[in-house]
């Protein structure tokens, strides 16, 4: 939401918990705490609105909404079109780290095909042209 701060767009869904109001401390530390680990810079995060972020860093934001009150299962699409190949590492590396340490389900879509190596299993969805 580009009208709000990207600490409030990542502390959003935290609203919606039972233990939002009162563990509200944790998630401001959780959400320094990974986006420093997606270099996102607090200065960034302090910002009073969104709307001049690059794309790279909403979806960084995005990312950590995602993961911000430790859910079950993860649905991603193409979580890393907008990243550089640094930060697509990273995320990766972290985003799997997280699923795998709180047990997360993740499933994921994406037609970038050099993050297969990441995953255990793929299923690969060939569009049918019914006019030929």
């Amino acid at each position: 939401l580009n009208y709000i701060s990207p600490l409030t767009n990542i502390l959003l869904p935290s609203h919606f918990t039972n233990s939002g109001n009162k563990n509200i401390k944790s998630f401001y530390l959780r959400a320094f705490d990974l986006a420093e680990k997606l270099n996102l810079s607090h200065k960034i995060l302090l910002q009073s609105n969104s709307v001049e972020l690059s794309v790279g860093q909403k979806q960084r934001i995005a990312i950590i909404r995602s993961i911000i009150n430790n859910p079950k299962l993860i649905l991603a699409d193409e979580p890393t079109s907008a990243l550089d190949e640094d930060n697509k590492k990273k995320f990766l590396k972290l985003l799997l780290n997280i699923c795998e340490y709180q047990k997360i389900g993740l499933l994921m879509v994406s037609h970038d095909k050099s993050i297969e190596q990441y995953f255990d299993a793929k299923v690969q969805i060939d569009t049918l042209n019914k006019d030929k």
